[in-house]
């Protein structure tokens, strides 16, 4: 073995202490107070919930607004339902057409931040005319039939609406390329929805580092990254498996992430899959775990945060070496396309508040939860992109 390959197992594990390092630093620089507060508003968790949640078939995924009240649950409780797509269907709500990410049943209609125009979803506290962007769109649509007719609002009883959103509440994972549609995602709480779609989101991990490993090993990478990918695929089986016990506590069913047959790559396609999905997104999912493990409302809540934090800070440093070796493998012009990938992802991160606000909806969700406001999360956002230098 040559010296830089027996280097590698020492240079990956300090590279996930340089990332625990700065992402400490970027929660205390967000919110300097915020762990004593923690004692003083912590709050027991609910007790889990009796009855099951009601499963879903394919067939019930191809119609989601259409299932009746008394399979998605009782419209008077206001719990919210959840459809989740893979990449590439597409909507025309009439402001021009937007890649499903979910589709929500809201049986008491849109909470105080959003309103309508039209059939658009929109901002409520930018609806002012001295502002730039008096009314700035959301990324969501109300569903024609579903509380939309004919470009005009016409929510049903309650005001319920169902909206369709290019973005979904998560943790931000690594998606694996050909990620196959999730069933819809019914729970009692919203808590336990939460949960459902972090056990679907670690779930998909799972088939992302599993093909990692075995594509690291026909590209010839260093056995320690080989090794490395290899632990990950099993610690998100383990972190899938503790989401749907958490779902299942609160209410939610956890549905096991499907992919459809991978088909052999080059490293070039791997490369940007790896600084999409690792060095962005994945990446700024275990900042937002270690905020979370700070900022829940249970200790034990922060407890499964924190364990599962300190993995994903492991998988983070995984892709960024990932990334440094297979930017040496690859020729100057791949380099770039790779680089203008990743510069995508960047953007669209930096473009996604649509995607915390609209899926958030319940102000008790994001604090049980440890989510961070809007302010913060752009914060966090900004604060890791410059200090790992991805902009």
């Amino acid at each position: 073995m040559s010296r830089s390959r027996a280097r590698q197992p020492r240079e990956l594990a300090r590279e996930q202490r340089r990332l625990a390092r700065i992402f400490g630093a970027i929660v205390a620089a967000v919110a300097p107070t915020s762990v004593a507060m923690i004692a003083c508003d912590s709050v027991s968790d609910p007790g889990p919930q009796t009855d099951a949640s009601t499963s879903t078939t394919d067939a019930d995924a191809a119609s989601p607004l259409d299932a009746p009240a008394d399979v998605l649950t009782d419209a008077a409780s206001c719990f919210i339902t959840a459809t989740y797509f893979d990449s590439g269907i597409y909507y025309d709500g009439g402001d021009g057409a937007i890649d499903v990410g979910c589709i929500y049943n809201l049986p008491c209609g849109l909470p105080p931040t959003l309103m309508s125009l039209g059939c658009g979803v929109y901002f409520s506290d930018t609806v002012d005319s001295s502002l730039p962007d008096a009314h700035a769109f959301a990324g969501c649509n109300i569903a024609e039939g579903s509380g939309c007719t004919a470009g005009s609002f016409t929510p049903g009883d309650n005001g319920s609406v169902g909206i369709i959103c290019a973005d979904c509440l998560g943790g931000g994972g690594r998606r694996p390329r050909g990620l196959a549609r999730l069933q819809r995602v019914t729970a009692r709480t919203p808590v336990g929805r939460y949960f459902a779609q972090m056990a679907h989101e670690e779930s998909a991990s799972v088939h992302a580092f599993h093909r990692m490993k075995q594509e690291l090993l026909r590209f010839g990478a260093p056995a320690s990254l080989v090794l490395a990918a290899a632990r990950a695929e099993q610690e998100e089986i383990r972190h899938a498996a503790l989401m749907r016990n958490h779902a299942r506590a609160f209410g939610g069913m956890g549905v096991p992430a499907r992919t459809k047959k991978a088909r052999r790559r080059s490293l070039e396609a791997m490369a940007i899959e790896n600084v999409v999905e690792g060095c962005v997104n994945e990446t700024f999912g275990a900042l937002l775990m270690t905020w979370q493990a700070q900022h829940a409302s249970s200790e034990s809540l922060r407890a499964v945060f924190s364990k599962i934090a300190n993995d994903e800070i492991g998988h983070a440093a995984l892709s960024h070496s990932v990334a440094a070796w297979a930017d040496s493998q690859l020729d100057a012009r791949a380099q770039i396309r790779v680089k203008r990938a990743r510069a995508r992802a960047v953007a669209k991160l930096q473009r996604s508040r649509s995607a915390y606000e609209n899926a958030a909806f319940d102000d008790r969700l994001a604090a049980q939860i440890g989510w961070p406001t809007p302010t913060q999360r752009s914060e966090l956002v900004q604060k890791m992109l410059s200090s790992l230098a991805l902009v």
